[in-house]
């Protein structure tokens, strides 16, 4: 259990962390490359500016997490909760956000280019100047290449 940690810029590239408890931890900046945190609890989680690509989140609990400017590139978020969290300006390309729980969530300015969103939950989620090139939307339609904001 490490609730409240600080591991701000700390290098975990190909950290275990399954099912790890980092409610309210402190990652800003933290390299998370490729990591494994599969059920991991992040409610309230600071992950400003983390790098998270590739990292395999499937199942995390993201509630109410800052994310803002984070690269999430390739990641698998495949059935996270992420209600309420924070994503503005985030790298989201070709993440897999599969049957995620996104309401509230707020992707103003992200870029989910040729991300999947398929059957997530996006009620109340704001997708202001957010890319969404080529990614498949909820209803598995795939988004016009240069849809910006909504998906067209």
């Amino acid at each position: 259990q490490l609730d409240h940690a600080v591991f701000a810029g700390a290098s975990m590239a190909g950290a275990r962390l399954e099912r790890a408890v980092l409610t309210g931890a402190n990652l800003r900046e933290a390299d998370l490359t490729d990591a494994q945190l599969q059920r991991a609890e992040l409610t309230g989680a600071d992950l400003t500016g983390a790098k998270l690509n590739r990292a395999n989140l499937a199942q995390a609990n993201l509630t109410n997490a800052q994310l803002t400017h984070t690269d999430l590139s390739g990641a698998t978020l495949i059935r996270a909760v992420l209600e309420d969290a924070l994503l503005t300006g985030s790298l989201l390309r070709e993440a897999r956000l599969d049957g995620a729980t996104l309401l509230g969530v707020d992707f103003t300015s992200a870029d989910l280019g040729q991300a999947t969103l398929a059957e997530a939950r996006v009620n109340g989620a704001r997708f202001t100047d957010a890319k969404l090139d080529s990614t498949i939307w909820i209803n598995r339609q795939r988004c016009r290449p240069g849809s910006v904001g909504e998906c067209q």
